[in-house]
């Protein structure tokens, strides 16, 4: 089996865009496939932040409300949040819960809600988030 090392991955005609096949004969751009920002904290206190890519920092608005802070800045408000909470760090008693529909984003910012499966906002100790779409 052949293996390639490299640092460095740049398209030919344009510098981000670089041609993979994800089926039998279907192609997609590199970075279209790419999550731009996640992170995982404790929701109940919010920093520091325990993992993340992409974020500055992660605001506590009210229970199970919080403003993701990135970095670095998507190109448009057309991307995609995903949440996901599990319970206790370790337990596997936690409510299955995610995002509500009204969040709302910026370029620089993403409001995610956090509550359990009956729409009860929550602040749970291990909640995390992943974001899809085109940074600037």
């Amino acid at each position: 089996m052949s293996e390639i090392k490299t640092n460095k991955l740049t398209g030919v005609t344009t510098a981000k865009t670089v041609t993979v096949t994800v089926g039998a004969s279907v192609t997609q751009t590199l970075e279209a496939g790419l999550i731009k920002a996640y992170s995982e904290q404790d929701n109940d206190s919010v920093a520091p932040l325990n993992k993340s890519l992409n974020h500055s920092s992660v605001t506590d608005q009210d229970a199970g409300n919080k403003i993701h802070n990135f970095t670095s800045a998507f190109s448009d408000i057309v991307y995609l949040g995903l949440v996901g909470c599990c319970g206790n760090r370790g337990s596997t008693t936690g409510s299955v819960r995610g995002v509500m529909p009204d969040a709302a984003y910026t370029t620089t910012a993403a409001e995610m809600r956090y509550a359990y499966a009956s729409s009860n906002a929550e602040d749970d100790s291990q909640a995390g988030m992943a974001v899809l779409g085109d940074l600037a």
